[in-house]
Order: structure tokens, then sequence, then C-alpha cells
């Protein structure tokens, strides 16, 4: 019967006309149901990751999940350098292509290369022809491993270690600015050369760092070079209160006390005695027992001073706690001093 054929062969091709709309209409559904299957949906691109967006591990388009965007690991010690390095060029301001995260910019203030040089167009003889550009790579880019990030609180975020975070605050200058402790957690900030970092510990939870980059600051006015450079290693030291010599080795100095006399007395592999330090000093990389330490000793007024020493006497103006205020030193004030054995 024809006309039941062609009542069949209608039917099958609108079954698979209405197959092929659906088809097309999930393919072209695809992205937006990745899109809301993707936990960093929002914290990609370079608005938010910088020049490290496109670091992420291939993967087909049939997959509806998308791979997870990749970061750099941040590392830093005393005998590691920061990223490896030992040299670090800082910058007041992030320079170059910076995202919504953080990290991103604290990769653009801290630089495996020195910013003071641009490239120099040199200018042959023979003219324009025989000039030549000298390229300047200071990005991380392709330097430092990676590592999946970690989403938290709507932000891409990456791990860092506590001495990568000391060592960071160590070569900006960082000091700290503010500081509660309650039932909830820890907050401290701090400010340094390069603007403003934030700690958030909340109790039972892991600890956030968050950096803001100076935004007031006009680099056309800038008087001090684009970039200085640092030892990481020197910083370090000087953190701790040693100083090293080829002549002298490792020498470990006390905390400043009040007012008052003292004497240094010498003690071999004695920074041990400096518990406060010690621990950090460990942890940092180094080792404390080869460091030598020079123990502040209080002379009272009975106690003589000894006989082959040099004097230092150390003049510090007084505060005034009432006046909230400054006051000049007073020569008719006993200043502080300390003595150092000649025979050390």
């Amino acid at each position: 019967m024809p006309g039941l054929d062609i009542a069949n062969l209608t039917a099958q091709w609108l079954a698979v006309l209405i197959t092929a709309l659906g088809l097309g209409s999930l393919v072209t559904q695809i992205g937006a149901y990745r899109s809301l299957l993707d936990p960093f949906h929002g914290n990609r691109g370079a608005a938010c990751l910088g020049p490290w967006a496109d670091d992420e591990d291939f993967r087909s388009h049939l997959y509806l999940k998308r791979p997870t965007p990749h970061g750099p690991i941040i590392q830093g010690k005393y005998t590691q350098g920061l990223c490896g390095l030992n040299i670090i060029h800082v910058s007041r301001k992030p320079v170059g292509q910076v995202g919504k995260a953080s990290w991103t910019a604290i990769l653009e203030i801290f630089h495996p290369e020195s910013l003071n040089q641009q490239p120099v167009l040199l200018e042959g003889k023979l003219g324009a022809s025989n000039s030549m550009v000298i390229p300047m790579d200071s990005s991380w880019k392709g330097r430092l491993p990676t590592h999946t990030l970690i989403k938290h609180r709507d932000k891409a975020c990456t791990t860092i270690t506590r001495t990568a975070f000391i060592t960071c605050l160590v070569l900006a200058n960082a000091y700290q600015i503010y500081k509660y402790s309650g039932a909830a957690g820890l907050r401290v900030a701090y400010s340094g050369y390069t603007g403003s970092w934030e700690v958030q510990w909340p109790l039972g939870g892991s600890a956030e760092v968050e950096f803001f980059p100076l935004d007031s600051h006009d680099p056309a006015q800038e008087m001090h070079p684009r970039t200085f450079e640092r030892r990481v290693d020197k910083c370090i030291l000087m953190l701790m209160g040693v100083i090293q010599g080829p002549a002298v080795g490792k020498i470990g100095f006390p905390e400043p006390k009040d007012s008052g006399c003292s004497v240094l007395e010498f003690h071999k592999n004695g920074f041990i005695a400096h518990g406060k330090t010690t621990h950090l000093y460990n942890m940092m990389g180094g080792n404390y027992y080869d460091v030598d330490y020079l123990l502040r000793r209080t002379l009272h007024s009975a106690d003589k001073p000894p006989e082959k020493a040099v004097k230092i006497s150390i003049r510090t103006p007084e505060l005034d706690l009432n006046r909230k205020a400054i006051r000049p030193w007073d020569q008719d004030q006993q200043s502080s001093c300390v003595y150092v054995p000649e025979d050390e």
C-alpha cells in the first residue's frame, strides 16, 4: 500500500530530524554545561591568572569538565633562595601582566632579572638597517614548576610555604602594622616597600595569605631605580641577627635590651642560647650549631667591667609616655654601653 509506505517513511524522517535537532541543541549548549560544571568558572583567563591563564592540561572538548588550571610553586629558603635564585630584583610596583589572584602580583614584584636596563636600540654606522634590539626576559613563566590550583572562596589559589612567605616579607622589608588574635583565629597585616600583606588564619583551618600591591605610586615620578638587587641569604641572616665573614665565620648577636651596661661574652657554637631565633633559623634551612654567639650579660653596679675591653657607648632618645613624644638625650643621663673583650 503506497500510502502506508509514505506515512512510515515520513515518520522515520521526522524521527531522524528530531534526533538531529536534539543533538545540535546539546552541542550548542555544551559550553554552558561545561561552565556550570567548572569549579573555576570566573577564575580563568588573563584577567584572573595573568600570564598563567593558558597553563592547564590538555583535554578534549568532548569532556564536560574542563581541566584544572595550573599555577607556579613558590618556594623560598635560606639555603635555596627564592624560587631557586639567591639574587632577586625587587620592584616597587608590579611590572607586567597581573591578574586578580594576588600570587600573580607577587611574581611581578620579585624578578629573576634586573629591570633597570631597558631594551636598547643600538644604531650601527650603516644606519637603521644595522640596528639591533637587546631583549629582556624578566618573567617567571617557564622557570618555575607548576601544580594544580586550589579553589578557595571564589579564588584560584596556589600554595606557599611558611619559609617562602617569610622570605618574601624579608625581601620586601615588611613590618607588622596590625595583629588580632581571638576565638575565631589570627589576623595579621604587614606593610612593606612593595605593598601590604594580610594573613588570616581561622581556628582549625589553613592560613590564607593575600598580597595588595601599591596602587597610588606613579612610576613616572619615581626617583629610585626600577628594581633593587637583594641577596636572599644575606637578608635572612640580617633577620636572624647573624653576620658572616671569611675571617669570623658566622656570629649571632643578642637582642637589644634596656638601658644599662653589659658585656658581650663569646661562646663557640653557642647560638642555641638565642632560643627565640634558633627554631626560625633551622626552619629557614640553617644549622644553629655552626653559629657562634655573643652572649650579653648585664653588669650590675657592684660588678667591675673587663680590664681589656672596648667600651661602646650607645646614646638613644628616651620616649616620654606622658607627652607621647621623644625627649632628646640628656647629657646627665647615664647612657647604655657594651664592653667587647679585646681577646675575643
